[in-house]
C-alpha cells in the first residue's frame, strides 16, 4: 500500500519534469527552425474565427478571405508609411543634427576617425545591414508562411480536429493566442504608463523636443530588445555633455523609475490576464533570459504556459480515462 502511494507521488513529478523538457526542446531546437510556420499556425488559429465570420457574412470563401485579409493588411501598413512616414520626415526641422555635429565631443570623434581610418565606421555599418537584411527576411518568410499556409489551413484543422492529439495541439494553441493577446493589452498599457511619466518630465526638465523623447520612449520600451534605456541614457549623456547636470540627472533618475515600473506592473498585469500566478510569471521571464537571452523575454512566459496547460490537460485525461 505504501508503495503504491510512493509511486502515486512520484508519477506526476516525473509527468511535470517530463513536459518541461519536452517544452525546453521545442523552444530550444525546433522553434529555432520551423518558427515561421509555428508563428504562421498560431496567427491562422486566432483569426480563423473571425474569418469564418466575415466570410460567411459576405459569402467568401475562408481561402480567399484569408488572401484578402493578408492584402489589406500589406497595403494598409504601404499606405501608412507613403503618406504618414515619409510627409512627416519631409516636413521634420533636421537643424538640431547641425547643431550636434558642432558639439566639440563629436569634432574629437570625427577627428579620431579621420586620423586612424573609417574603420569603426565601416564595422558599424557592416552590421547595421547584417541586422536590416536578417529582419527583412524574417519578415518576408513569415509573410510567405501564412500566405502558403492560409491555403490548407482548413482541411488541417479539420483533420487535427478528428484526432486527440490534433484536439490537444489546438487547444493548446488558442492558449497561447490568449497569453499573446494579454501580452499586448499589457504592453499597451505599460506605453500609456511610461508616456505619461516620461512626457511631462522630460519637458519640464527643459529638454529639447522632450515631448517627442517621452513619446519615442514609451513605443521603444513597447520592445523588449530596446526599452526606454536606449532614448534616456543617450540623452543624459548628452546633457552632460553640454553641462546641463540637472536635466541629465533627471533623465537617468527617469530611466531607473521606468525600469522598475516595468519590472513590477509586467508581471502583475500579465498575471492578471492570462490567470497564472505574478511570481510565475517574473520566474518565467528572469529564467527564460538566462536560457534563451533576449528571446527569453517571450519564450519564458511562453514555456510556462505551455508547461502548465500540457500538465493541466494530460491529468484531466488521465483522470477521465481512471473514471471510465
Amino acid at each position: 500500500m505504501q508503495e503504491k502511494n510512493k509511486r502515486h507521488i512520484k508519477r506526476p513529478y516525473f509527468t511535470l519534469l517530463l513536459i518541461s523538457a519536452i517544452v525546453y526542446f521545442f523552444l530550444a531546437v525546433i522553434w529555432r527552425y520551423f518558427a515561421p510556420l509555428i508563428v504562421a499556425f498560431l496567427i491562422l488559429v486566432g483569426v480563423e474565427p473571425g474569418l469564418s465570420k466575415w466570410s460567411g457574412r459576405l459569402g467568401i470563401g475562408r481561402k480567399p478571405m484569408a488572401y484578402i485579409s493578408l492584402v489589406l493588411i500589406i497595403v494598409s501598413v504601404a499606405l501608412c508609411v507613403w503618406f504618414g512616414l515619409i510627409p512627416y520626415l519631409q516636413g521634420c526641422d533636421f537643424s538640431w543634427c547641425q547643431e550636434i555635429l558642432k558639439n566639440p565631443w563629436i569634432q574629437k570623434v570625427v577627428t579620431y576617425l579621420q586620423k586612424h581610418g573609417m574603420g569603426p565606421v565601416a564595422e558599424w555599418s557592416k552590421t547595421a545591414i547584417q541586422i536590416s537584411s536578417k529582419i527583412l527576411f524574417n519578415i518576408g518568410a513569415y509573410g510567405l508562411s501564412i500566405f502558403l499556409l492560409a491555403g490548407v489551413f482548413t482541411k488541417v484543422k479539420n483533420k487535427m480536429e478528428q484526432q486527440s492529439e490534433g484536439r490537444l495541439i489546438l487547444g493548446i494553441s488558442q492558449d497561447i493566442i490568449s497569453y499573446a493577446k494579454a501580452y499586448l493589452k499589457t504592453q499597451g498599457k505599460l506605453f500609456l504608463i511610461i508616456c505619461l511619466i516620461c512626457i511631462p518630465v522630460l519637458t519640464i526638465s527643459g529638454i529639447q523636443a522632450g515631448w517627442l523623447l517621452g513619446l519615442l520612449a514609451g513605443v521603444l520600451d513597447f520592445f523588449p530588445v530596446f526599452g526606454t534605456g536606449i532614448v534616456l541614457v543617450p540623452t543624459a549623456l548628452w546633457q552632460f555633455l553640454e553641462k546641463d547636470y540637472i536635466p541629465g540627472t533627471v533623465c537617468v533618475v527617469l530611466f531607473i523609475v521606468c525600469a522598475v515600473t516595468r519590472e513590477f506592473l509586467e508581471p502583475k498585469f500579465l498575471g492578471h490576464a492570462t490567470k497564472l500566478p505574478s511570481i510565475g510569471i517574473w520566474i518565467s521571464i528572469y529564467a527564460g533570459i538566462q536560457l534563451f537571452g533576449a528571446s527569453g523575454i517571450f519564450k519564458g512566459p511562453i514555456g510556462y504556459l505551455l508547461i502548465c496547460t500540457i500538465y493541466e490537460r494530460v491529468t484531466k485525461k488521465q483522470e477521465t480515462s481512471k473514471t471510465s
